[in-house]
């Protein structure tokens, strides 16, 4: 209970606009994902059944203006006034890609830092009428305005999107940041096509869903002429031989759907018909590009995904041919406020990925643990038990409520007094074992729990692996516990591993 208050204070949540917008522009986003969030905006704001996007790239020195425009609907004044510049603001007439209201300024402060210029100008029905357009220019400060007037850039330097209606958006941007779309070019003779692999992943369905859904990209570098390409469908390139699942969720009543396409790389896709040009960021039978692409709302917003849906598998030779798709359908399946990821606390997403981990005809290609590693596992869970009298000892313990994380042993003392939590590896452990670890420990304490231990059992540990733990050990949870993690031979544990040829796989050491 609160006593009688002494004082009572008045607390200011307004936004402070000096470092608002310019924090907004720190995340961990490339150039084509700023431009996908602009693009998504056109998409949304489609005023008939098919669309024209174009997109121009003028460089001179370090500097690029990017110009994304459309022949959309517009932006109302009263949108203008009261919506779409407002962080989480959406204008009134929503479309399938306008999900939570951070796109524009999100990809605009990307773009400009909040320091360099940047303009949007836009025309609905009823301002086009008038042959003139809203003009509101950046950067984002605490006091804007929109001017009504002719804006000469409405048309210039574009030759497809002509109409009277639509929203232009410009800003200028570094060229080392147009260069996150392929940090091995300089030019934009390179750069414009990689940009164009991404987009044609990324709207793949939007783009092979109607021949006249159209994306354009233009560039000039310095005074040199126009180049022009169109954006291709760049199709998943399955060979035809794959398999396709069907997924089916319920949270509370409601049902959700997933559909799971599966199979081998067919390297011919990839080139030929299926792209203007050899493909050279995705589908390279790689450690790097395999694994599953993720659709949501028609978009592609995740590529080459592996551990992050089924969690202790890794990257390796032997699965490069392995592609597929998940396909996420409806509008349940919420995203991150950058569209670079699902929500990982969305209920309907954490089904989805239990059946991923649980369906035995779901899990990826040489989806296993070694036998040694399972010894291992199955020998510690027995010594743990028998060193604590009343204490129990479980493995493949799901956290994260059954996001479709499972640790590799949860030990649990006499009536749950503590929890402590295992990484078990069969060899020498990495760092992606500690983070592995740090995963079980969040994971536990979302559910509910408090660990007491964390621990990683392996053959050895290399030097950087002791001091990651010793820099987990100096942070807080998201309880604001400590961590408490550590590494142990195996030999510590009182046991030893035997490889293949050997009488046994793993037996407990004996200590005199």
């Amino acid at each position: 209970m609160v006593g009688e208050p002494v004082e009572t204070i008045k607390i200011d949540t307004s936004a402070d606009y000096d470092f608002l917008y310019e924090g907004l522009s720190r995340q961990s986003i490339d150039f084509h994902q700023a431009v996908a969030e602009l693009v998504d905006n056109a998409i949304s704001a489609k005023s008939q059944v098919y669309f024209t996007i174009e997109i121009l790239l003028h460089r001179e020195g370090d500097k690029v203006e990017v110009t994304i425009a459309d022949e959309g609907t517009g932006i109302s004044r009263e949108d203008l006034q009261d919506r779409v510049l407002k962080l989480g603001g959406r204008g009134a007439n929503r479309g399938v890609l306008n999900e939570h209201g951070f796109g524009l300024k999100n990809s605009l402060c990307l773009l400009t830092g909040n320091r360099r210029p940047f303009a949007i100008v836009t025309a609905d029905k009823e301002v086009a009428k008038q042959n003139v357009q809203w003009i509101i220019t950046g950067p984002f400060r605490k006091d804007m305005s929109a001017k009504l007037a002719k804006d000469e850039r409405w048309s210039r330097n574009l030759v497809r999107c002509k109409g009277a209606n639509g929203t232009r958006i410009i800003a200028e941007t570094t060229l080392d940041y147009v260069r996150t779309v392929y940090p091995r070019a300089t030019k934009l003779e390179t750069l414009a096509p990689r940009l164009a692999e991404h987009l044609g992943v990324f709207y793949r369905h939007w783009l092979a869903g109607d021949p006249r859904n159209q994306i354009w990209i233009r560039w000039q570098d310095g005074e040199s002429g126009w180049q022009d390409l169109l954006v291709p469908a760049v199709k998943l390139p399955l060979s035809d031989n794959y398999t396709s699942y069907l997924i089916d969720v319920a949270v509370g009543g409601i049902k959700a759907h997933a559909k799971y396409v599966v199979g081998e790389l067919d390297e011919k896709k990839t080139q030929g018909d299926h792209a203007p040009y050899p493909l050279d960021i995705y589908y390279k039978h790689n450690e790097r590009t395999q694994g599953v692409d993720v659709v949501v709302r028609n978009k592609v917003i995740l590529t080459h995904q592996v551990e992050e849906l089924w969690p202790g598998q890794v990257r390796r030779r032997e699965r490069n041919y392995f592609i597929g798709e998940l396909i996420l359908e409806g509008d349940v399946f919420s995203t991150v406020n950058n569209k670079t990821n699902l929500d990982p606390h969305s209920p309907f997403w954490i089904k989805v990925k239990e059946q991923l981990n649980e369906r035995a005809e779901l899990l990826p290609p040489g989806y296993s643990v070694s036998r040694e590693e399972a010894a291992i596992i199955d020998n510690l869970m027995e010594l743990l038990e028998q060193i604590v009298s009343g204490s129990s000892a479980q493995k493949n313990y799901p956290v994260w409520a059954g996001a479709g994380v499972k640790a590799d042993i949860i030990h649990e003392g006499p009536e749950g007094a503590w929890m402590d939590v295992y990484e078990i590896k069969d060899e020498k452990a990495g760092l992606q074992d500690v983070y592995q670890l740090i995963m079980y420990w969040d994971g536990l304490v979302n559910d509910g729990k408090k660990p007491r231990y964390g621990r990683i059992v392996a053959e050895s540990a290399p030097g950087s692996v002791i001091q990651l733990l010793k820099h987990w050990n100096g942070r807080s949870d998201l309880k604001g516990n400590p961590y408490n993690v550590e590494f142990k031979k195996i030999s510590d544990m009182g046991m030893r591993v035997v490889r293949p040829g050997s009488p046994a796989k793993a037996k407990r050491s004996r200590k005199k």
